[in-house]
C-alpha cells in the first residue's frame, strides 16, 4: 500500500487548458488531509487552482494542444 502522498493543485474551474500544479509532495495521509483543509478554508471562490490529495503515483495533468 502506498502511503505516501501529494497535494496538488488542479483548475478551479474544470478548464482543460489549465495545467495541474504540485504543492507539496512526500506527505503522510495525515498531515497532507490537514495542510489541504487549511488550504481550502483560506482559499478565494475565484482562486485558479483548488488543492486536492492525491497518491504519490498521480500524474500532473499537463494541457498540450
Amino acid at each position: 500500500m502506498n502511503n505516501k502522498y501529494k497535494i496538488v493543485g488542479v483548475s478551479n474551474f474544470n478548464s482543460e487548458h489549465v495545467n495541474d500544479i504540485l504543492i507539496a509532495d512526500n506527505l503522510n495521509y495525515y498531515h497532507g488531509n490537514l495542510i489541504v483543509k487549511l488550504l481550502i478554508d483560506t482559499m478565494h471562490k475565484y482562486d485558479d487552482y483548488f488543492p486536492k490529495l492525491v497518491s504519490d503515483d498521480y500524474k500532473l495533468y499537463k494541457w498540450e494542444p
